[in-house]
């Protein structure tokens, strides 16, 4: 009786855990601009230029070196996709200018990313639940297999929830592409983004 209770406490605490574990994206399925104009802006950094001075002794041997912020270069590093002054999703954005392709395409690979990440979730918590269960139930005759099938199997649940999560959250479209939904030119730093 009390090897059921602490399995079935173990199921409850897990499935709870996967309820916790979904994922969704941050689109709002906007119905119009409300009169707000969409646009795409750079997201940009500062990264420090960089001196480097050698320091030698009085024989001119090298004894170290020393660097030296001397100044910022800003660099595009991504892009933001807007709707007046607040920035929204790349899904949103692709329907309110009225590319169905690109929005289906979105909403199809986040879909497949959610799976994926659902699915890692999964055997993670099913990778660490038989580590746990079977050692109970088995009174410890496997527990050494059950233990080691935990440092094969949730890395792999590990890595299929990051590239889902991946899917949903990222960008799947280049700022061209962004600019061309709008009808407009791509400015120079858009294309520079796509240069290997």
């Amino acid at each position: 009786m009390r090897k059921s209770f602490r399995i079935s406490v173990l199921t409850l605490t897990l499935l709870f855990a996967a309820v916790l574990g979904c994922i969704s994206s941050a689109a709002q399925h906007l119905a119009d601009t409300g009169g707000d104009a969409l646009s795409v802006e750079p997201a940009t950094t500062n990264v420090p230029r960089m001196r480097r001075t050698e320091l030698r002794d009085s024989g001119g041997a090298l004894v170290g070196t020393e660097d030296t912020i001397v100044g910022y270069d800003t660099v595009t590093v991504g892009f933001n996709t807007r709707l007046g002054a607040r920035a929204i999703d790349e899904q949103d954005f692709y329907h309110l200018a009225g590319d169905r392709g690109a929005e289906d395409e979105i909403a199809s690979a986040r879909a497949k990313g959610a799976v994926m990440y659902n699915t890692g979730i999964a055997v993670m918590i099913g990778s660490i639940a038989t580590a746990i269960a079977v050692p109970i139930a088995t009174e410890r005759q496997n527990a050494k297999y059950s233990v080691g099938q935990a440092f094969l199997t949730f890395p792999i649940g590990m890595a299929l929830a990051m590239f889902g999560a991946n899917r949903v959250h990222d960008h799947h479209f280049s700022a061209t592409r962004a600019f061309k939904a709008l009808n407009a030119d791509s400015p120079g730093w858009a294309t520079r983004l796509e240069a290997p």
